[in-house]
């Protein structure tokens, strides 16, 4: 029988200054502001894992995150990962107003860096590079190949490219729904849907050292373990007391709430549908 991990000893606390973001919020619109005084608690501890030395690879929330640094939170609760209970995962997203033209106007402008393929060389494993593939409601499907001769972090070719459509519109996640004909809410008409393929948690954690940080929401990391509503309290996190007793704090906490059942546990894929 397989021992299971004790998700327990995943969760601490870290100084903010140890976690590292891989993608920016610079590129966001209208970000997240928060006053740490209007907070009551945390709801989530903030998934990370180890990079080298004694810094953190933040895997997901950057915009929250960043938020809550920007209003001067020092400590905060997180739930740590092992590397193989990661993987990184592939994303499509939708553009608005970068159509066609746009495409290859962007890739004139940086031929050195941005390339479209032509239909005879799609599968030629000698052409190497980042792969996109572009699907205009029109004009069809286009695969991109992006330069990536640094390997350090996120490829310049990426972040030109998505320099551009900003300039241009914007990009969101792709929502896939079956049931579109009753919605309250209208589907957003997309320009075009490009997929972007996986990148690696070693180029995760490249971009973060390195701070050659991905567009948000381009990459992105799945962890097979999650830890949920850890409700953890403003007052304690901006206190002036150490760390440490803020860390006996949180395993006093999550002890007293396990020994009054007031923790469950489950198999499977967990979906948090209002993070």
């Amino acid at each position: 029988m397989v021992m299971e991990p004790d998700i327990y000893t995943q969760l601490r606390l870290l100084d903010t200054d140890q976690l590292c973001p891989f993608e920016s919020v610079r590129l966001l619109e209208n970000r997240m502001t928060v006053d740490l005084d209007e907070i009551s608690f945390l709801r989530h501890p903030f998934l990370v894992t180890a990079m080298d030395g004694d810094d953190y690879l933040l895997l997901e929330q950057t915009e929250h995150f960043s938020a809550l640094t920007d209003a001067g939170l020092a400590h905060i609760p997180v739930q740590v990962c092992p590397t193989e209970s990661l993987a990184t995962a592939s994303s499509r997203v939708g553009l608005t107003n970068f159509d066609h033209a746009d495409l290859f106007r962007t890739s004139a402008r940086h031929p050195e860096l941005i390339r479209i393929l032509d239909s005879g060389s799609g599968n030629d494993p000698s052409v190497t590079g980042v792969r996109l593939c572009f699907d205009f409601p029109r004009q069809g499907k286009f695969d991109v190949l992006l330069r990536h001769a640094s390997r350090a972090g996120c490829p310049a070719s990426l972040e030109t490219l998505f320099h551009s459509i900003m300039a241009r519109g914007g990009w969101a996640p792709v929502v896939e729904t079956s049931d579109n004909g009753d919605t309250v809410t209208r589907l957003t008409e997309y320009s075009a849907i490009v997929t972007v393929p996986a990148f690696s948690l070693d180029d995760l954690k490249t971009a973060a050292s390195a701070e050659r940080l991905f567009p948000p929401g381009i990459a992105g990391v799945e962890s097979t373990w999650r830890a949920l509503n850890i409700d953890f309290p403003m007052s304690v996190l901006t206190s002036p007391i150490p760390i440490e007793e803020k860390q006996r704090f949180l395993r006093e906490l999550i002890l007293l709430r396990r020994r009054t059942r007031r923790t469950s546990s489950y198999r499977g894929r967990v979906y948090l549908l209002n993070r």
